[in-house]
């Protein structure tokens, strides 16, 4: 729901009935469940602020706090602004969150604090206020040659200052209707380009993000990027009439090629393709065209345009078999004789473990992990060769199909689950592997043994500026805690403040490092500025809190301080 100003003589009846439900109650709704914090006490943090649009209370805007990454995040607090713009989140426990508001065609200015927030155990946190401005909107219509209307086709607009486009939530408002009309809203004030069809990196090689096959054009009908037109979008304005003309798509390619078996010769059939697009430095850009093959092991990749690219065996249907990635360059022909061959794989064999101080109450949660090895091709090749496995309730697995090389692991928990383990080390033959396993051709391998610890430990802290307040464009990133035991590193954010929080940590002896950096730096030729690396060792206990400070001196950043 838009936010509303209090002062607004003309509103709605809707909104009307809506406000006077909102003044009624006084205070924002919050989720109705209790938080146990980590210490195993009723969560009592607390996060207030005020949203305004301009200088007036910003009236009915949700606000909601989301813990967790990808398909694991969810909402632990929520609440929607009071008359005043006032809002309060409750029974937060420690934790590093993402604060969201929800006030489609709105945008938040450059003066309110980032969407990350870490709060210490029992934090009762205030002044976190949200300054809205009204997005612009930007409308026009996409045509082909003939005047026929271009559906489905994804409009990109692109800050003139940014390298990468605008993200927007609403996955669909980007795209044509049938009329081939768009109307992309909530546009923060700018210089943007607006363009459509296939894009490309700067190196050639076709980026993820978009199904078009037509060349691509930028308003106001031109092709190359220099010679676009530069839409200028106010606060709360609208710009109509950005009409585009598109070419014909783009001619398309075939590759085709036949999977065999390596020790019959035999077409492989019912197995599962697909090309991946490459760039000029011979890495992985994309997933593309796929198909299955036939009776006779044949496949046909379609709708393939000029490049680099490699054919690949999808996982599910190899069982334990891999193919080396075989590598082809489509330039302005259909590409055919391709030969797969299907080789038998490598497996590992072994049995998950779990340490640490409660290890007997989590061994019950071993089939919520999937454990995953993955062999990295080596150039001319590209990709991987990943093989996964679900743990059984004895804590056994097996994973087949890698190819030979060094295996190295992964693993996750089911989306949604409180168990969250970290890989602690890799045993083979009672030996610890820390630099993975190797694997021969076809070679079965037994008697590993992954060993999982569930830390006990709360890492708190914040980042210190020793030289005085900073102006402008200091940006902290994700802190890295290396685990010198062990090797492996764990990441976390670090909010505007400094603030940062990460419990369940095992036991050990870790490096702390950060990267910090300025963005939008007027006397620097890049948009971004890294400044030197923070780093500090600390040594954590079982079920300790442990409060750490890090300095960062900015005297030597010229403007920056006060």
């Amino acid at each position: 729901m838009p936010p509303l100003r209090a002062s607004n003589d003309f509103m709605p009846r809707y909104f009307r009935v809506l406000l006077l439900s909102i003044a009624a109650a006084s205070l924002p709704t919050r989720l109705e469940a209790q938080v146990i914090d980590s210490t195993g006490k009723l969560a009592i943090g607390s996060i207030t602020g005020r949203v305004t649009l301009s200088t007036d209370p910003a009236i009915g805007v949700r606000v909601v706090l989301l813990k967790g990454y990808g398909s694991d995040r969810r909402p632990v607090a929520k609440g929607t602004t009071d008359a005043d713009g006032r809002y309060l989140l409750t029974g937060i426990a420690g934790g590093s969150y993402r604060l969201k508001l929800l006030a489609p065609g709105y945008v938040r200015s450059e003066s309110s604090i980032g969407g990350i927030l870490s709060l210490r155990e029992g934090e009762r946190l205030s002044g976190i206020d949200f300054e809205l401005a009204r997005g612009g909107v930007i409308t026009g219509r996409i045509t082909d040659a003939d005047g026929y209307p271009a559906i489905a086709e994804e409009v990109v607009l692109q800050a003139v200052d940014q390298e990468f486009p605008v993200f927007f939530s609403n996955g669909w408002m980007n795209l044509t209707d049938d009329r081939g009309v768009y109307r992309l809203y909530g546009v923060p004030a700018g210089r943007y380009t607006v363009s459509v069809g296939e894009r490309r990196d700067k190196d050639g090689a076709a980026l993820s993000g978009g199904e078009s096959k037509r060349p691509r054009t930028f308003y106001p009908g031109v092709t190359e990027k220099p010679r676009a037109s530069i839409i200028e979008v106010h606060e709360g304005g609208e710009i109509f009439g950005i009409d585009i003309t598109v070419g014909k798509f783009s001619k398309s390619f075939t590759a085709s090629g036949r999977l065999i078996s390596e020790e019959t010769g035999a077409g492989v059939p019912g197995a599962s393709c697909g090309a991946v697009i490459l760039s000029p430095a011979g890495d992985v850009v994309d997933f593309t065209s796929s198909s299955r093959t036939n009776s006779n092991g044949d496949f046909w990749l379609t709708d393939l345009r000029p490049g680099q690219y490699i054919v690949q065996i999808s996982g599910r249907d190899r069982e334990n078999f891999y193919a080396d990635p075989v590598p082809f360059q489509i330039d302005h022909d259909d590409v055919g004789g391709l030969e797969v061959k299907l080789r038998r794989g490598s497996s590992i064999r072994g049995t998950v473990l779990i340490e640490g101080a409660n290890a007997g109450a989590m061994r019950s949660s071993l089939s919520e992990i999937t454990i995953r090895a993955g062999v990295e091709f080596l150039k001319p090749s590209a990709g991987w060769s990943w093989g996964s496995s679900h743990v059984a309730d004895d804590g056994s697995f097996l994973i087949q199909g890698l190819a030979p090389g060094t295996a190295r692991f992964s693993i996750s928990a089911t989306p949604g689950s409180n168990f969250r383990p970290e890989l602690h080390y890799l045993e083979h033959d009672g030996a610890v592997a820390s630099d993975g396993i190797e694997l021969g051709p076809g070679e079965d391998i037994t008697a590993v043994r992954v060993v999982l610890v569930v830390g006990t430990s709360t890492l708190q802290g914040q980042v210190k500026l020793v030289s005085g307040p900073v102006l402008r464009g200091l940006r902290f990133g994700l802190m890295t805690a290396r685990n010198l035991g062990n090797g492996l590193s764990l990441y976390f954010p670090i909010d505007d403040r400094g603030h940062f929080f990460v419990d369940n940590l095992p036991a050990g002896q870790y490096e702390l490092s950060l990267q910090p950096f300025f963005v939008g730096m007027a006397d620097s030729a890049s948009s971004e500025q890294r400044l030197p690396m923070v780093k500090q060792t600390v040594n954590v206990g079982e079920r300790t809190k442990l409060d750490v400070t890090l300095s960062l001196d900015l005297s030597a950043v010229p403007g920056q301080n006060q």
